[in-house]
């Protein structure tokens, strides 16, 4: 499954140690998990999508604690458009925003990743994304991002949001990423699976196939 490890300090501080040892950093990572996966989807429809559910929600708990101990500190909180503009609020406002997205009965509620990257970058956290391949829905998961980052922080315009992002998955580096690790420029997807999937982490027609080339 995709997962986008979000490790922030554990106990942040205004002072570090000498130039020579460097500073010391302990980390907190949280790892929510995004909708769409196929056998998460299937245990979803069967009433079995708990151990999800309580991963997510422990995520947002650890990362609303950091934000607890962070806070007391009274250090900056990026303030940028790509954080603040797609209409989140305040930072406790987004915060709020994810909490309830956790929370929700809302099936495939891709709102969790996407909330949960604006918190931990406003904290200045680190975030990575990988599903099992490293390639296909984390392709589509970067690629959703990046247009995302694009239309916040670089004013592109909503109206070529969708062109923006079929572009980035037909055209981008992430189908040359592919044909590194299987010798084929194509996401390894198959229909059905893709049927699972949320809206916005299908592929355009054309980009994926379900017989690759090992």
């Amino acid at each position: 499954q995709t997962q986008k490890i979000q490790t922030v300090n554990e106990e942040p501080s205004k002072t570090s140690d000498s130039a020579a040892n460097g500073p010391q950093i302990t980390e907190t990572a949280v790892l929510p998990e995004p909708p769409g996966e196929q056998k998460a989807t299937l245990a979803a429809k069967m009433g079995l999508e708990g151990a999800q559910y309580r991963n997510n929600l422990d995520s947002f708990h650890r990362l609303a604690e950091y934000h607890h101990r962070y806070a007391k500190l009274n250090l900056p909180v990026e303030n940028t458009k790509r954080v603040w503009s797609s209409g989140c609020g305040s930072f406790t406002e987004m915060l709020e925003k994810l909490r309830l997205a956790v929370y929700s009965d809302k099936k495939k509620n891709t709102e969790v990743l996407t909330l949960a990257a604006a918190v931990t970058r406003a904290m200045a956290g680190l975030r990575f994304t990988s599903c099992k391949s490293g390639k296909d829905r984390t392709g589509m998961s970067v690629t959703l991002e990046q247009t995302n980052l694009l239309t916040d922080e670089f004013d592109l315009a909503r109206t070529e949001h969708q062109r923006s992002l079929q572009a980035m998955r037909s055209e981008g580096t992430r189908l040359m990423n592919c044909e590194k690790n299987i010798n084929c420029k194509k996401f390894a997807f198959h229909k059905f699976q893709l049927s699972l999937f949320p809206r916005e982490y299908v592929p355009p027609a054309g980009t994926y196939t379900s017989r690759v080339q090992t």
